[in-house]
C-alpha cells in the first residue's frame, strides 16, 4: 500500500492521525512526511507493539524505529506512550 499525496495545502490541520496505518505502507517515511506536511502542530500515530501474524502488516516498528521514522519525516520532537498492544507516537512540528 502507498499513502497517496494528500490534496490539502501545507499546515491545513492542527492534528493529523495515522492510526494503525504506518505498518501497512510500502514507504512509511513518505506517508509520515505527507502527514507532517499537512499538520500544523501534531501528528499522532499508532502501531502494534508486538509482532503478529497479520499478513497485511508489512513491518513492525520498535520504539526507536518509530521515533526515528517521524523525526526523519520532519518532526521536531516525538514522545511515545504505550497502551495494551500498541505504541502511540505524538510527533510535534517545529
Amino acid at each position: 500500500q502507498e499513502l497517496p499525496s494528500l490534496t490539502f495545502p501545507p499546515a491545513s490541520f492542527d492534528v493529523v492521525t495515522l492510526l494503525e496505518v504506518l505498518e501497512h505502507l510500502d514507504d512509511p517515511r513518505a506517508g509520515a512526511a505527507e502527514a507532517l506536511r499537512v499538520a500544523r502542530r501534531f501528528v499522532i500515530a499508532s502501531v502494534p507493539s508486538t509482532p503478529d501474524e497479520n499478513p497485511e502488516h508489512l513491518r513492525f516498528f520498535e520504539e526507536a524505529a518509530l521515533r526515528d521514522l517521524l523525526l526523519a519525516a520532519g518532526a521536531a520532537k516525538v514522545d511515545l506512550v504505550h497502551v495494551p498492544n500498541h505504541r502511540i507516537a505524538i510527533a510535534r512540528l517545529p
